[in-house]
C-alpha cells in the first residue's frame, strides 16, 4: 500500500512502525540503519507491551477509577511503564538543550 492508499483507509490493522520505518527510508543520516532490524525490534517491544498491560489488568478491573475508568489511560500508563522501567525506552533530554539539526536522521 502507497501513502495515499494508507491515508483513505480507517488504520485498523496498519503496521504504523513499519510505515515509520518505510518513511524514513532514504533520509540522510540512516544509511547505516537495518530497518528491518528496527522493525523487528519495534514488534518486540509491540509484544512485551501487550503481554506486560494482560498481566496487569487486574490492576485497572480492581481500581478504574485510579484511572479515570479509562482503559485507555490505563494501557498509556502500562506502555509508560513497560518502555520507561523495562525496555529503558526513554527521551533524550539532551535534545532540548542543543539546536537540532532536522536535515540529518541520524540518531
Amino acid at each position: 500500500m502507497d501513502f495515499d492508499g494508507l491515508l483513505a483507509t480507517d488504520c485498523v490493522g496498519i503496521d504504523i512502525g513499519f510505515y515509520n520505518l518505510r518513511c524514513a527510508h532514504g533520509l540522510p543520516g540512516i544509511e547505516e540503519i537495518d530497518l528491518n532490524q528496527c522493525h523487528r525490534l519495534l514488534d518486540r517491544w509491540a509484544e512485551y507491551v501487550d503481554d506486560f498491560t494482560k498481566r496487569n489488568w487486574w490492576q485497572f478491573a480492581k481500581e478504574p477509577a485510579k484511572y479515570d475508568n479509562s482503559p485507555a489511560k490505563f494501557r498509556m500508563f502500562v506502555m509508560f511503564i513497560a518502555l520507561q522501567r523495562d525496555l529503558g525506552v526513554t527521551y533524550d533530554m539532551s535534545c532540548l538543550e542543543d539546536p537540532i539539526d532536522h536535515t540529518d536522521a541520524a540518531p
